[in-house]
């Protein structure tokens, strides 16, 4: 690990109560997870912002990332994931059908306003 990585990323998640902070990374051994690495460091801004449709959340890359206690406390990635995706996709949906899904997918039933 890089070693400033941590100190820096606390302080700029200090500078924004509202920040989610992570940062791209250095895999040891190198040989791990290999596409993974590959794929999270070559992010662009734009597919930071398209690839929060994943499976299990946005782009926040690991294996560090800090956000203030109250950003985590409110679920607000959670909720900021569904917002988009009413306002992105679903919005243009006339329907849409969540099938066997878990329990993320029961979650997500839950979370999504009446279009």
């Amino acid at each position: 690990m890089l070693p400033t990585r941590i100190q820096r990323q606390y302080d700029l998640a200090c500078k924004d109560p509202n920040a989610i902070v992570g940062s791209r990374f250095v895999r040891d051994p190198p040989d791990s997870t290999v596409r993974f690495t590959r794929w999270a460091n070559t992010l662009t801004p734009e597919q930071l912002e398209t690839q929060i449709y994943m499976s299990h959340g946005p782009t926040v890359i690991m294996p560090t990332w800090f956000c203030h206690r109250n950003v985590y406390d409110r679920h607000t990635i959670w909720e900021l994931r569904v917002r988009e995706i009413e306002a992105r996709v679903l919005s243009s949906w006339e329907h849409f059908t969540i099938w066997n899904a878990g329990k993320q997918g029961r979650k997500f039933y839950r979370s999504v306003g009446v279009l």
